[in-house]
């Protein structure tokens, strides 16, 4: 159970980093909407 609570928590942090790289695209599609 700890083993795969880890390997959640490993693949929330990489998603958390994958996220705050795509940020720019986020904000210009924000821009765009507006």
């Amino acid at each position: 159970v700890w083993e795969s609570l880890k390997r959640l928590q490993a693949d929330c942090q990489d998603l958390d980093g994958k996220v705050r790289r795509a940020t720019p695209i986020e904000e210009f599609a924000e821009r765009l909407k507006e």
